[in-house]
């Protein structure tokens, strides 16, 4: 199967519109949960993590259990099945702990997943992928802050990956 080129997953819709305007290539998908507040059950399986998430989401925040289900457990879903589909996944996260923890917690997921190159781009703290200008957006992604993970066989970096800055 040939892989598509590139997958961005951001770190919520306050970046979508900034970074739909930079015209980089490939698909995007929305990052919506916000894993540095309430319970994160990692020794529970997989579907009881997340149905410990929309209960903590639901009761704390008032969001429906279905607007749960499309913002977040269909976004996760649909990862599931793509992620390996993808020759390169790049992850929008800022510096703060909320991304930084979702940061976290996507590669480890992708790790599981076998995705192939995965990048981090993250800029200076202080700064915002939200607020970014479309060119800064493009400028980061092409020379910035721009870290790729790839999987090594041999050597045992971060876990199943070797980190190499560009």
């Amino acid at each position: 199967m040939k892989k598509l080129p590139t997958l961005h997953i951001l770190n919520g819709d306050a970046s979508a519109p900034a970074f739909e305007s930079t015209n980089l290539a490939g698909q995007v998908l929305i990052w919506r949960e916000i894993l540095s507040e309430g319970p994160v059950p990692v020794t529970l399986p997989a579907p009881a993590f997340w149905q410990a998430r929309q209960s903590y989401i639901t009761t704390t925040f008032g969001e429906s259990a279905p607007k749960y289900k499309e913002k977040v457990l269909d976004v996760v879903e649909k990862l599931n099945e793509t992620s390996s589909s993808f020759f390169e996944i790049v992850l929008w996260f800022d510096a703060d702990l909320m991304c930084q923890v979702n940061l976290l917690y996507l590669l480890q997921h992708l790790s599981q997943n076998r995705a192939g190159i995965i990048s981090v781009c993250t800029p200076a703290p202080g700064s915002q992928i939200a607020l970014l200008k479309p060119d800064e957006l493009a400028q980061l992604m092409e020379k910035g802050r721009l870290y790729k993970l790839m999987r090594c066989s041999r050597h045992r970096f971060y876990g199943s990956f070797m980190l190499l800055q560009t």
